[in-house]
């Protein structure tokens, strides 16, 4: 084998490497982003039919992080690798910089434009995560964010239920793609 040809199977090994690496955190991710689907809408919905809906998020909220801290571990022996601080204090930096754009925004009085919001972070935090591990992530953010501005501009009067349905439904199916890839 001469030098060329080595490089030629070094790049192909490379190549394989990281395509098996996203094709396992995509279906590592599958899962939680259907739970956080079902948060997405049953939350949503409740905001939108029922009076004082707005606070099924101070549920939803905690039994998404319960879920997306516990399961990786379900059913696994934890090996002695040590904690990934990285996910966590992202979260932590996108929660500080979302109350800082809401309180400089003066969104901080709408529930519709904190959800908004939110929703907004939330969609580009996938395509930022599918410029680093996986396209299908980034994908899935850009639909997001479609729904979402959909629902904004063109939708206003029924946007809790746009957003409910459009990006719950979003998110599940695109848990649902990602776990079968």
């Amino acid at each position: 084998m001469d030098r060329e040809e080595a490089a030629g199977a070094l790049r192909d090994i490379d190549l394989g490497r990281r395509r098996s690496t996203a094709l396992r955190g995509y279906t590592d991710a599958g899962s939680t982003i259907i739970v956080w689907g079902l948060v997405w809408l049953i939350c949503n919905l409740a905001t939108y039919f029922v009076a004082g809906g707005y606070r099924s998020w101070m549920i939803g909220i905690p039994l998404g992080i319960i879920w997306s801290i516990a399961h990786p571990y379900l059913g696994k022996r934890v090996r002695g690798d040590g904690a990934d601080w990285r996910i966590p204090l992202s979260v932590l930096a996108a929660f500080v910089f979302l109350v800082l754009v809401i309180r400089v925004t003066g969104a901080d009085g709408s529930h519709t434009q904190q959800n908004v919001l939110i929703s907004l972070l939330v969609a580009v935090a996938y395509v930022i995560g599918g410029i680093w591990a996986g396209v299908r992530f980034a994908l899935l953010g850009i639909a997001l964010m479609l729904v979402v501005c959909v629902g904004w501009f063109a939708y206003p009067e029924t946007l809790l239920l746009w957003l409910g349905i459009g990006g719950g439904g979003a998110l599940i199916l695109g848990g649902i793609w990602l776990r079968q890839a």
